[in-house]
């Protein structure tokens, strides 16, 4: 490791300085997300921990990036009486993967790295949170073990993961491997929407203020109003979406479609398309045209997802947040995912807390 060296970042201009250097990286990995990218990463910051103070671990090997942790300072508090200074990756309910940035073949190193680092900074933090890290793109065992020896210890908890469809065959067989009832449900909800007046779908590559507009609106309306969690109900989330649009767009990354009845969307997809990856992250639904609901149109848009995939040689369609049953008809693929709470073997506070969590199989 004598060649290896370590800088961290500690603010949003350092962050946003290190762009060109960060695309340049990520750019020529083999396997990477777009939730990966600088663009994605300085976003999330900007709009959700504008007042954090940011601990962004870079390593370099020779001279070039070969890892990146993206990371931020939060405190938290222990039956009230305990704070806790911790470091957390980069994640909440709109955005639900993070992990160390890296090639496979580098991670060992980057991991062996990261752990030497932290040990001489271990001042700074009580415990370290790893959430939500997708299997597909870390190595799990490679950062238990890494993590798991020496001044630290680290407990592993699944987190929900995002079903996925394959799409890297035919599109015709893909409809055969469904189940018979879904695809005669399938039939008979495409034939009674072709029997209505003004029906189309409508998928923009670029940002439209008019869809956008339509999307908030429309997400606005049933069970997510009622929970109170639509995007517009958030000044944060509403310009983090926005914002994510017109950033995409300009990369040709985004798309939103559309299926109009009447001339008026029924249900729409906010989606991000990279490395041959279609990951569909907002559904909206107008669920106040209550006559149209039983043509079933999340069926209708998920077939419509999965065929564009096709089409467009995509390798898979990503359900994003994370697995819920009527996505089973169209795949039994789960992207599993992880947290990872790394803490130091000497900190009491920390050990009582997972021996609690344990305990009572529940949050502390």
């Amino acid at each position: 490791m004598s060649n290896i060296t370590i800088t961290a970042i500690h603010d949003h201009q350092g962050l946003q300085e290190l762009k060109p250097r960060w695309d340049s990286f990520t750019g020529s990995l083999d396997q990477t997300l777009v939730f990966f990218s600088h663009d994605w990463v300085n976003l999330w910051a900007e709009c959700f921990i504008p007042d954090k103070k940011l601990h962004i671990i870079i390593v370099h090997e020779a001279g070039r990036i070969i890892g990146i942790l993206p990371l931020y300072h939060e405190t938290y508090s222990t039956l009230k009486i305990f704070k806790r200074h911790c470091l957390h990756s980069f994640t909440n309910n709109s955005a639900t993967v993070s992990g160390i940035i890296t090639a496979s073949s580098d991670l060992p190193r980057v991991c062996a790295a990261i752990h030497h680092y932290l040990k001489e900074n271990d001042h700074l933090f009580t415990e370290l949170f790893l959430e939500r890290l997708p299997a597909s793109h870390t190595n799990i065992s490679t950062l238990m073990n890494q993590f798991s020896q020496g001044w630290s210890q680290a407990t592993l908890e699944p987190w929900p993961g995002s079903y996925y469809v394959d799409t890297t065959g035919s599109h015709a067989d893909h409809l055969l491997s469904l189940s018979k009832r879904a695809q005669k449900n399938l039939r008979l909800k495409t034939s009674k929407l072709h029997k209505l007046k003004g029906v189309r779908w409508e998928s923009l590559p670029s940002f439209s203020e008019t869809a956008f507009n339509n999307l908030i609106r429309i997400e606005n309306t049933g069970w997510k109003k009622e929970r109170g969690n639509p995007i517009v109900q958030s000044e944060r989330t509403l310009h983090f979406f926005k914002k994510a649009a017109e950033i995409f767009s300009g990369k040709q990354q985004f798309m939103i479609t559309t299926l109009f009845v009447e001339d008026r969307p029924l249900i729409m997809d906010y989606s991000l398309i990279a490395y041959g990856n279609f990951h569909t992250l907002k559904i909206a639904v107008d669920f106040d045209r209550t006559d149209l609901l039983n043509l079933s149109p999340g069926s209708l848009l998920t077939e419509e997802l999965i065929r564009y995939c096709f089409e467009h040689k995509l390798q898979r369609l990503d359900f994003y947040g994370i697995c819920t049953e009527h996505q089973t008809h169209w795949t039994n693929r789960i992207d599993q995912k992880y947290n990872i709470m790394i803490i130091k073997r000497s900190d009491a506070i920390a050990r009582a807390r997972i021996y609690l969590r344990k305990l009572f199989k529940h949050e502390l």
